[in-house]
């Protein structure tokens, strides 16, 4: 049986990063995951705008701190995304404080679904952030 993947639609703006894939690397159960942008694979957990991709710390829905969602408003977004794994979970509501304070819209759902509302909300021209949680295999 070939790894399970998931291949998202591509726009046509060239000037936004996309979410282009989503799968695991093997066909094992446990196997490792990956995120793919504009056809590169990452499998480490990221943060996603419009305009860059880069790292983002935590590797398990519980490793995410206060200082990991404050990454993610240096970007000024009217709302962020987080893809908590494969299994959709809630932040604390302490983690999203500061975003409640400047009036950011934050949502919490599986990763997949967070890579099909980030390109959805990226190709209206949205001020969105994305962190998208690739978890560690144990």
């Amino acid at each position: 049986m070939p790894p399970q993947t998931t291949t998202l639609q591509r726009d046509d703006n060239e000037h936004i990063r996309r979410v282009t894939g989503h799968g695991r690397i093997d066909d094992r159960i446990d196997g490792q995951t990956y995120i793919a942008v504009d056809g590169q694979r990452f499998t480490h957990s990221l943060i996603l705008t419009p305009e860059t991709v880069s790292p983002w710390p935590p590797r398990a829905f519980a490793e995410i701190t206060p200082e990991h969602v404050a990454m993610l408003m240096v970007h000024e977004p009217q709302v962020i995304l987080i893809g908590t794994g494969a299994t959709q979970r809630f932040p604390a509501p302490a983690l999203l404080q500061a975003c409640m304070e400047k009036g950011i819209g934050v949502e919490a759902m599986t990763t997949i679904a967070a890579c099909r509302t980030y390109n959805l909300l990226a190709g209206e021209g949205r001020a969105v952030v994305a962190a998208l949680l690739v978890e560690a295999m144990q």
